[in-house]
Parts: structure tokens; sequence; C-alpha cells
């Protein structure tokens, strides 16, 4: 993300009794961690992955933050 290393990591699990399908992703930058959670139903992940999670981790730029 954004040529920072990353580890990306999917599943399939329940919330509140209800199945979610997860993506977890953890970015590694200027000595920190930065995660991004996104999550929705099964049956709407493909699709919300194309509208919305790849564009959302593909736009995230990182900057240095001021001390």
């Amino acid at each position: 993300v954004d040529g920072r290393p990353a580890v990306e990591i999917s599943a399939v699990d329940r919330a509140g009794g209800k199945q979610r399908a997860t993506r977890t992703t953890h970015i590694y930058a200027f000595g920190a961690e930065i995660v991004v959670d996104q999550s929705t139903t099964p049956t709407d992940f493909p699709r919300a992955d194309r509208a919305l999670f790849k564009p959302l981790l593909r736009a995230l730029e990182l900057a240095r933050p001021n001390p």
C-alpha cells in the first residue's frame, strides 16, 4: 500500500451471530502500523471489494507524521 510493506488477512467469520467476510490490511510505515478493516456480508463482498475496498487501498497515501 503506497509502496509500504503490508500484510493482508482475509476471513469469513461471525460477529453478533451474523456471518461477515472481512479483510484486514496491516501497513507498516514510519515505525508505526496502520490497520484498515473492511467487512460486509459474504454475498456482498465481491461487489464491495471492486467498488470500495480495493479503490480505497489504492488511493491511500501515507505521510510521515509531524512530531
